[in-house]
């Protein structure tokens, strides 16, 4: 999957802080995988203010392999937040992706249409 630098931020936000053995392990793996190389942060310049994270768009999009564990992490994450309703604008391209086939379902579950 290729990530943003903002999809990448997301998913270093959405993964679970605790868990078993198992899940932390993957969890480490992702982190690895989908965190930043001191080059990268260097280039992008984060800066922290009151309304987010900013950064140059100066690092392209990066290839990410995310195993079915991990995807379920976040699958499960994001469904929680669809939930509760907690969902942002800024979190729905990579809700759409990363959910799949599974997402238009639901979608046509909760309006009440069938989908093709």
């Amino acid at each position: 999957m290729l990530l943003s630098i903002l999809d990448r931020l997301m998913v270093l936000n959405l993964l679970p802080k605790k868990g078993d053995v198992t899940t932390l392990r993957v969890i480490g793996e992702v982190q690895e995988s989908v965190g930043f190389t001191n080059d990268e942060y260097d280039k992008l310049n984060f800066t922290h203010t009151d309304k987010g994270t900013n950064w140059e768009n100066t690092v392209e999009p990066k290839e990410i392999q995310l195993g079915s564990a991990a995807a379920g992490l976040l699958r499960k994450a994001l469904k929680t937040k669809d939930d509760a309703k907690e969902l942002t604008l800024d979190e729905l391209p990579f809700y759409d992706r990363i959910m799949g086939e599974d997402n238009g379902k639901e979608a046509s579950k909760k309006s009440g249409k069938k989908s093709d």
